[in-house]
Order: C-alpha cells, then structure tokens, then sequence
C-alpha cells in the first residue's frame, strides 16, 4: 500500500545536494487518509489515528501556537520531539476553496519538498493527513507532522538574546548564508510571504561554523517569473527583523551573495525567468529605497504585537499592579517580583541574563512612565538603536520600578567629547547626526540631556546609546519645528561645555540634513 511520494531531506543534508527519495506508506483511519513514513505508524497512528488525548494526559503534548485557523503542537515521543501542525477548515469559504484546491497541509508538504531539492536545509515531513467531506474529495481539517531540529534558536531569539553583541564571524556567516538562502529560493521560482528572521533556525558549532534552516514553509508560493517588485517586497519582509544588528558592510555580504545565487541558473530546477531588467547598482538602490519605506509599516505593526503581548514577554497585570517582563524570568517569579517589589534585587536577574550587570531604578515621581520606557525601549531596540535591554517593570499606585541592562561603564557623550581628538570627534559627531535622523525618520520626538547619551563601540565603528528613554513620544513624522526643538537643549550644552567646535557643528547639521532633503542645513542652524 506504499506510494511514491519522497519525503523530504534530513535537516543536516549539504546545501546543494538533492535529497533521497524516501516511499511514504497509506493509512487509513475513519475519514482521515494519511501519507506517513513506514516506521512512524505505529508510533504516531496505531491504533485508530493520532493519540491526542493519550497524549494530552501524559504530558506528551503542548500547543506552541492556537488560532482559529491553525494550531502548533510540540511532541514528545519515544523516538524524539515532532511539531504537529493541525490545519482547521471550520468556516465555509474554507470548506468550498478546498474543494477545487490543495489543502493547506499538501502545499506546505509540496514546498518543502521544493526547497529541499533546491538544496536548502529544512525540516523532514514524517506524515500528511486529510480529512475529506466526501469520499476522497473535498478536504476540510488536515495535518502535517515534522521531526523537530534539535540543538538550534531562531535566529530572531539568538539576535535578541545576544543584542549588540553578536561576534563579527557570525555576522557575516549569516550576511552571507541568507543572502545564499533567499537568492537560491528566488532562483528556484519560490516566494517566501513570512519570511521573516522567527522561520529561520540557526546553530553555531564549536568551531565558530554557523548552520541555517528554513521552516514554516506554509506560506511559500511556486512562481514561474519572479519580477523585480515581488523580490523587493520579499526581502522586505526579512530585512528589518534582524539587519539592525549588523554593519553596512555585511549588509552589502549579504547583497552580492543574494545576486549572485539569483544568477545561477545552474540552480534553477523549473523554466523560471527572474525579471530584474537592471544593474547591480541599480537593484540596491532600489532595495534600500523599498525597505525604509517597508520598514515603517513592519515596525508599526510589531509595535502593536509587542503591546499586546507575544511568547517573549510575560504580562503579569492584576487589579492594582501593572507589570511585564522578559519570556527568561519565568511567570512564577515575575508575579513574586509584582507582589514583592522590595525583592527586586541585581542577584535575582544575574543567573537569568548570563551575570550581565543589572540596574534597577525606583521611581516615585509621577513625571517617569515605567510603561512608556519598557514599551520605547523595545521599540528603539527592534528598530537597530542601542539602549540598555528593559529587563521588567512594575507600576503599583504611585512606584515605578524599571529594570534594564546596565550600561554605565559606556562614558557619557560629554565624557567622551572631552577626552577625544579631534578626528575621533568627527567621527562621534556623524554618527551622532546619523542616529538622529534615523530616530526622526522612524517618527521619534526626542529631547535627550548629555548624561542621556553614551558612547560605544570600538575604533572601527562608534556607537551611539540612547538611556532614559521614559520621556520619548512617537508620532507618525515629526515637523522641521519639533526636530530643531529636540535639538535646541542638546545644541545648546554641547555648545555651553565647547565640547565641539564650529566646524564641527556644521559638519553634524550637513550630515544630519543629508537624510532630510527638505531640511536645508542653514535654515536649522540658524533657527537652532
């Protein structure tokens, strides 16, 4: 009763090699057929289907995510962890476009069998399920069973569980393994419409070699011309999650791997015809003009998630307390930290976050937002800025209490003008403009003293850290008369302390004007 229907590659197969074909076998139970790989069936099947509420009750089984169109289980069996993707066909429209279409849990199966053939490491399909309306036709509920990759982190928690502090040979393994990635899925004819940093696992091995793995492939359609627009609106979706860590340079690694892998047509499996009718040159200019304006809208809507709630965070609200934190504290202790603020001590935070320092500020003044510094500090930190991590916050009447990353050994802005020479000034000065515009460009009102700005990084690339981020708002674009204002305060001690020259001023008020074309530099020094 076996069908020759491949299974996909294992998740460690080289990049580049094609998977072997492995027979699946039927089984049948009620209205249920499944294609299954021959030793899971007695594991996942037999009996009469799958043991869900067997499965349930011994602790086997737990949902990852729940909606009303599909639910993500973890399971643990004897041979391993699984991911069991349950697809739902509870409403009409579904029920009748499944009845001249493939089910969803077919087309992801299709997909990666597709980008497993295109050489890119995924995950192994080890059944399908569909359940059918009528005999063998018209599929409503269907389901999907996948091994589970062991040992590896999403490289979106790897970048938020790391920060700023990502080593330079893992950023441009991964500059370079994504741009192969994302030009080799485009080469073959496939869209990625979630592709996002969340559907890409990652391990870095002990010698410093970085492995990646493409999953969540429902959402991967096949395309026989893949215009220039449809690839810039692709990688837009990717980009903004996880480049704000890392330097122009790997960007541009990750560029010419991408156009080089679109170029191949040695990769190309099916007759597909990449449109992108201009010049390198061109191309790049396009992207980065279409993933600023992409990028507003993404951060926005992440902005929305991250208020709301997602699995990073814990919200611990009650009656009489506002309070969040990181997903790392664990609910059991964030809700004894709410009801006893008093514990909330440096030792209880080190163990969690790898010893890292810890400060924790204890505010009574009603003018400090708790609330608004979690919530901009992680939008600041979503969106490539350097702030110290928020780490939770509690709100009890009139008490605030805020715990961050402690980046206190940074000097000050004005500790560090002081000291610098004069080439090193220059060189804080732009990046200084640069940070600005880029805040004003993402719809930041922003009023910071000297002690609110520090200064890191390295010889080779200075960073800017914005602290005390409570007093920030945001609106959709802030007015030439709302820039010069933020500026005022921080223009006027900089040049009170002679911390910058002249000369130095205006090179900062060019270089800030170079991303604001309807900012001319002399009309903002004159008014500032």
């Amino acid at each position: 009763m076996s069908s020759a229907i491949p299974l996909t590659s294992s998740p460690l197969s080289p990049q580049g090699q094609k998977p072997a074909s492995v027979e699946m076998v039927s089984f049948h139970h009620d209205k249920t057929h499944w294609q299954v790989k021959e030793n899971f069936i007695d594991e996942l099947l037999k009996p009469a289907g799958l043991k869900m509420t067997q499965w349930n009750r011994n602790g086997q089984l737990e949902i990852i995510k729940n909606g009303p169109h599909r639910t993500v289980y973890h399971l643990k069996l004897l041979s391993g962890g699984y991911f069991l993707k349950h697809f739902k066909a509870d409403d009409k429209k579904t029920k009748l476009r499944q009845l001249v279409t493939s089910c969803r849990a077919e087309l992801e199966y299709r997909a990666v069998q597709r980008v497993a053939e295109l050489g890119i490491p995924t995950f192994e399909t080890v059944a399908i399920g569909k359940q059918y309306q009528f005999t063998n036709w018209g599929v409503t509920d269907n389901y999907l069973v996948s091994k589970e990759i062991t040992n590896v982190i999403s490289v979106q928690d790897y970048v938020n569980n790391t920060g700023h502090a990502i080593p330079a040979i893992v950023r441009h393994q991964l500059a370079t393994k994504l741009g192969d990635i994302v030009g080799t899925l485009h080469n073959g004819g496939l869209l990625h419409r979630d592709l996002h940093s969340d559907n890409l696992l990652m391990k870095i091995t002990d010698d410093q070699q970085l492995h990646l793995w493409l999953i969540d492939l429902h959402a991967v359609s096949f395309v026989k011309k893949i215009s220039i627009q449809q690839i810039e609106k692709n990688l837009s979706l990717l980009i903004p999650s996880f480049f704000r860590h890392l330097t122009k340079s790997d960007f541009l690694r990750f560029f010419c791997s991408y156009w080089k892998k679109l170029h191949e047509n040695s990769l190309t499996i099916s007759q597909t015809v990449t449109h992108v009718s201009c010049s390198k040159k061109e191309f790049f200019s396009r992207l980065i003009k279409s993933f600023r304006k992409t990028a507003l809208e993404i951060f926005v809507k992440q902005d929305k998630k991250w208020s709301r709630g997602n699995r990073r965070l814990i919200i611990a609200n009650n009656d009489n307390t506002e309070c969040r934190g990181l997903a790392n504290i664990g609910k059991e202790r964030l809700i004894f930290l709410r009801d006893n603020p008093s514990e909330i001590r440096v030792t209880a935070f080190q163990e969690i976050f790898d010893t890292k320092e810890i400060v924790i500020r204890k505010e009574k003044n009603e003018n400090f937002s708790a609330r608004n510094a979690w919530e901009m500090g992680h939008a600041f930190l979503r969106r490539g800025f350097k702030t110290p991590r928020p780490i939770m916050f509690v709100v009890h009447q009139n008490e605030n209490y805020f715990v961050t990353e402690d980046v206190t050994d940074l000097p000050t802005l004005s500790e560090k003008l002081q000291k610098a020479p004069s080439s090193e000034r220059n060189t804080i000065s732009r990046q200084l403009a640069s940070s600005f515009a880029q805040l004003h460009t993402f719809g930041y009102n922003t009023s910071f003293s000297l002690n609110d700005l520090r200064v890191g990084g390295s010889s080779e690339r200075t960073e800017i850290w914005f602290c005390n981020l409570d007093c920030v708002t945001h609106s959709s674009q802030p007015t030439a008369i709302e820039i010069v204002a933020s500026f005022r305060q921080l223009y006027q001690n900089l040049v009170t302390s002679k911390l910058i020259s002249y000369s130095e001023t205006l090179r900062f008020l060019k270089q800030y004007t170079s991303h604001h074309s309807s900012i001319h530099w002399k009309q903002f020094f004159k008014v500032s």
